[in-house]
C-alpha cells in the first residue's frame, strides 16, 4: 500500500446505484472508491526547504558585516538571486495550482527575509552618509536586526511547521524539531553577542564621549 511518494492510509469500495435522466427508471449499479493518500515530506524537507532555510541563515551575516564595505551589498544580493535560483529549479516539482499551497507561502515569507536584508543594508548606508559617517544610528540599526532577525525567522519556521501534519513520519518530525533547535541556539547566541559587542564597542564609547 505504499509508492515512492505516497503512503496509502486507507481505501473504502462503497457501492450504489445511479438513475440517468435518459433512461427513467433504469438503475445502474456503480462503485465508489475512497483513497486517503499520505504523503512523504521528508523528501521534500531535504531538497525544496533545507536550502532555503539555509539561505536564510546565512543571510543572518549580512548584518555583521562593516557597513562601510562594498561586500555587504554583494551578499546580500547574492543572496537573493540565489533564493530566485532555488524558487525557479523547485518550480518543476510543484503542482500547477491556483490553490493557495503550503510551500509558496513558504517560499514567499523567504523572499521576504531574505529582501529585508537588502533593504536595511541600503537603508543603513544611507544614513550612515546622511550623517556624514559620525552618528551611531547605522550600528543601532545593525544591532537591533542582528537581534530580532533570527527571531523573526525563528517564529516564522514554527508558525509554518506547525500548520503541517509532519509527526506522521519520524524523520520528518525529527528534521523539524532539529531545525527549530538550531535556529532558537542561533537566535539567543547571536543576540546576546551583538549586545556584548555593542556595549564594548569603540563606537558606543566615543559616542559617550562626545555626549
Amino acid at each position: 500500500k505504499t509508492t515512492e511518494e505516497f503512503n496509502v492510509t486507507n481505501i473504502r469500495a462503497l457501492s450504489s446505484s445511479y438513475r440517468f435522466k435518459v433512461a427513467e427508471g433504469a438503475k445502474f449499479p456503480q462503485v465508489v472508491y475512497e483513497i486517503q493518500l499520505q504523503r512523504y515530506c521528508f523528501w521534500y524537507l531535504v531538497v525544496l526547504i533545507y536550502p532555503m532555510i539555509f539561505l536564510v541563515m546565512v543571510a543572518m551575516s549580512v548584518f555583521f558585516l562593516d557597513i562601510r564595505s562594498g561586500e555587504r551589498h554583494s551578499v546580500a544580493l547574492t543572496l537573493v538571486l540565489a533564493t530566485m535560483t532555488v524558487g525557479f529549479l523547485t518550480a518543476e516539482r510543484l503542482p500547477r495550482s491556483s490553490d493557495d499551497m503550503w510551500f509558496i507561502r513558504f517560499q514567499c515569507g523567504i523572499y521576504a527575509f531574505i529582501v529585508a536584508c537588502v533593504v536595511e543594508s541600503c537603508v543603513v548606508d544611507y544614513i550612515d552618509v546622511w550623517y556624514s559617517k559620525q552618528s551611531l544610528a547605522p550600528y543601532v540599526v545593525d544591532v537591533f536586526f542582528q537581534i530580532t532577525y533570527p527571531w523573526a525567522v525563528l517564529g516564522f519556521l514554527v508558525y509554518m511547521f506547525r500548520q503541517v501534519y509532519w509527526w506522521s513520519n519520524q524523520r520528518s518530525a525529527l528534521a523539524m524539531v532539529a531545525v527549530i533547535l538550531v535556529f532558537f541556539i542561533i537566535a539567543v547566541t547571536l543576540s546576546l553577542h551583538s549586545l556584548f559587542t555593542f556595549a564594548t564597542s569603540p563606537h558606543a564609547k566615543s559616542h559617550k564621549i562626545r555626549k
